[in-house]
Formats: structure tokens, sequence, C-alpha cells
């Protein structure tokens, strides 16, 4: 099932200071508090690159985490 996140709908709090992949901070769903992401805030697009490598790799037959 797609369904559309609105960050408004979550509680962010810091995860892990900057690193590789920027600030990261843990999302509690208001709705939901046991259910929990981990998001990048300050760079985005490193998500995007990592979601596709995933991706790739899925396709290639590798596992990745």
């Amino acid at each position: 099932m797609n369904r559309l996140l609105r960050i408004e709908d979550f509680i962010l709090r810091p995860y892990a200071k900057a690193g590789d992949s920027g600030v990261l901070y843990i999302a509690s769903l208001k709705s939901a508090p046991a259910e929990r992401f981990i998001i990048k805030c300050s760079k985005p697009e490193l998500a995007c690159n990592e979601f596709m490598y995933h991706k790739l790799a899925t396709a290639l037959g590798l596992y990745t985490q």
C-alpha cells in the first residue's frame, strides 16, 4: 500500500549529530507513536540516493539493509 507521509503528522526528535548523512531525526507518527522512522533533514538527496542503491542492489540479487 502506498501512502503519502506529511511532516506535520509526525513528532521529530534528534537522533544523531551530523555525520556523512547529515542530521538524523526520529519521527514518530502522532496517530501511532509506536510507528517510527529515521529521517534525514539536512541532506535529503542522500536518502534518495540510498533508496535507489538499495533498489539497484535488489534487482541484481544483492542483499542490502
